[in-house]
């Protein structure tokens, strides 16, 4: 086998029909595309001197189906093993900082990964397209992370075993070229369930995300990043509220008080009466609104609860 090594870099690789690598004892790095495409490559044995996986470094090697990554690798670039079709297993160090974009997708007989308890970086699409990982409704997660979903559901009851939701996780529209140069377009999404185990959301959890309504049973409404993704928290929210205790979400009722006339057709069309009643309760509708903001429209909505205490509110006005 034949390297071209500078600087303790790795830069090119010279195939000479080896089917079994070990890469030498010194090498730090491994550059971009060293081993993009090496059919031959079957297995690899990276170096403990190893901190950095290039972009691409082993980008449709389609027949590799082992790779040794030593403890002190620290970082994999973007599509480092993108549409490695026949990888089976990959164990990530423990002290792993950085996982680029797209680093394992397109492995599809990716069965098993042991993944660091936390990654200060990951990129986005990390194992897309790795139907081996996904469960039997859809979801890739790996150590409690759901990394993505590729069911084709319209409404996605996250499991409980998620505790944190990778970015892009929800995306219905992926721009992403699969190992055959083909665009993969997924499914548009209504709603989204989390479960209480999911405790925060990142400013990307839902970036490209169609969801109508998000339930959540563990982020509070204020919690979520964007006023948009608050708006469908509240909807999901109240058209679910059933499946709330308003004791345990007091924080997401006395978000209805604060914005109570963006949200009133939404409590009004659900005739949901604790939202109607923390409004109700503040002592800060308009007497000179009544009639026309809240009155009517919940009559016409048939909000007979909503109705009720409306009614029972202005008598006590009087």
């Amino acid at each position: 086998m034949s390297f071209v090594i500078a600087k303790n870099k790795l830069k090119q690789y010279i195939p000479e029909g080896e089917a079994h690598l070990v890469i030498p004892e010194g090498v730090e790095s491994i550059g971009a595309n060293v081993f993009k495409e090496c059919a031959e490559i079957e297995t690899v044995t990276l170096p403990s001197s190893l901190t950095a996986i290039g972009q691409r470094a082993f980008s449709k090697c389609a027949n590799l189906r082992s790779v040794t990554i030593p403890e002190s690798v620290k970082t994999i670039a973007n599509y480092a093993f993108f549409c490695c079709e026949n990888l089976e297993s990959v164990r990530l160090p423990e002290q792993m900082e950085k996982l680029g974009d797209s680093a394992f997708s397109g492995c599809t007989h990716l069965r098993e990964v042991a993944y660091p308890k936390q990654v200060a970086e990951t990129g986005k699409y990390l194992f897309f397209n790795c139907d081996g990982l996904a469960d039997e409704n859809g979801f890739v997660v790996v150590n409690g992370v759901l990394h993505t979903y590729c069911g084709d559901a319209e409404i996605i009851t996250v499991p409980d075993t998620v505790e944190r939701i990778g970015d892009r996780a929800f995306e219905s529209k992926i721009v992403e070229m699969t190992c055959m140069g083909e665009m993969r377009q997924v499914r548009n999404v209504q709603r989204i369930v989390l479960p209480a185990s999911v405790k925060r959301v990142s400013d990307h959890t839902f970036d490209g995300c169609t969801a109508e309504e998000i339930v959540s049973f563990g982020v509070a409404i204020e919690d979520f990043p964007s006023p948009d993704l608050k708006r469908l928290a509240f909807i999901g929210f109240a058209k679910e509220s059933e499946r709330f205790d308003p004791t345990v979400r007091q924080w997401n009722l006395e978000y209805i008080g604060t914005y109570k006339k963006q949200y009133l057709p939404y409590i009004f069309e659900n005739d949901f009466a604790p939202g109607m009643q923390i409004i109700t309760e503040t002592g800060k509708i308009d007497l000179k609104e009544f009639e026309a903001v809240y009155l009517q429209p919940a009559q016409a909505a048939n909000a007979v609860q909503c109705t009720a205490l409306l009614l029972a509110w202005r008598n006590e006005q009087a």
